[in-house]
């Protein structure tokens, strides 16, 4: 089958190789539209596994149901779901493949109102808002007011942050939005590792989603165990997305559709 994989890291190339081996609790989706994540661009350049199937977005038809799932799909179904890209501990997962195996939980129907493309852009991002999608303030990051303009949307009590980009900057401004003197507990939840969090009065704490799979994995140099209530907490999450879709009650991403298919992935 042909697959965008990471040939070397720093460069990703569309190939020929073979179709993934069924797993009891996977289930093999017939890709047909994929869609692209920051994420992708940093398991490229140097995270992930040379070699490794790149991706973690993706909708199609189920192909195959594992003899051990659970979720409520079959074969001819259309579907979305998320796959672990570049995956160090397992080469046959990843989304930018004409086909895909999805963990059994992280996958759900897609509703007749929706298209293939809309809902390829919910695997990782099903939780992200902006306003017109629900958020109550939208702030430009790169504004060099963007810290302040929050402290003081806040009134100086922000005490629940998820950093969705985690990087130096990002951690700067974070930092520099909460309270100086917090009066309660505050708790900030990073995607990536927290070296370079600047406030040592507040602890930062990394999460990967990655851990929802309920897999053993590694990543960033560090073993992470299989959790099983993360992948508990996974697999009801699904659930409820799909609810919530079916209902109209989350929207997904504006989408940009890009030409080329497979073959247009390397160049963005």
């Amino acid at each position: 089958m042909k697959a965008v994989i990471i040939k070397e890291h720093g460069i990703a190339a569309l190939v020929d190789i073979k179709e993934q081996t069924m797993r009891p609790d996977y289930i093999k989706v017939k890709t047909v539209a994929v869609a692209l994540n920051p994420t992708d661009y940093d398991h490229c350049a140097g995270v992930g596994r040379v070699g490794g199937i790149l991706g973690l977005d993706l909708s199609g038809i189920v192909e195959e149901v594992g003899e051990a799932c659970k979720s409520d799909v079959k074969k001819g179904n259309r579907v979305h779901g998320v796959s672990h890209g570049a995956n160090l501990s397992s080469e046959e997962d990843g989304a930018f493949a004409e086909y895909a195996l999805v963990r059994d939980g992280h996958i759900a129907k897609i509703p007749e109102h929706m298209s293939f493309e809309e809902t390829a852009t919910l695997g990782v991002g099903i939780s992200s808002l902006v306003k017109s999608r629900g958020a109550d303030a939208v702030y430009d990051y790169h504004n060099p007011e963007c810290a302040h303009l929050i402290k003081q949307h806040t009134k100086g009590e922000l005490y629940y942050v998820l950093d969705c980009v985690s990087t130096e900057s990002s951690f700067k401004l974070i930092a520099e939005a909460l309270p100086e003197t917090p009066n309660q507990p505050v708790k900030v939840v990073t995607l990536l590792p927290t070296g370079t969090w600047p406030r040592k009065d507040i602890a930062a704490t990394a999460i990967l989603a990655y851990t929802s799979f309920g897999k053993l994995f590694t990543k960033f140099g560090v073993d992470f165990p299989a959790v099983p209530p993360h992948f508990e907490f996974g697999v009801m999450f699904w659930k409820l997305s799909q609810q919530l879709l079916g209902e109209g009650r989350i929207k997904p991403h504006p989408i940009a559709l890009r030409k080329g298919g497979l073959a247009g992935i390397p160049y963005g």
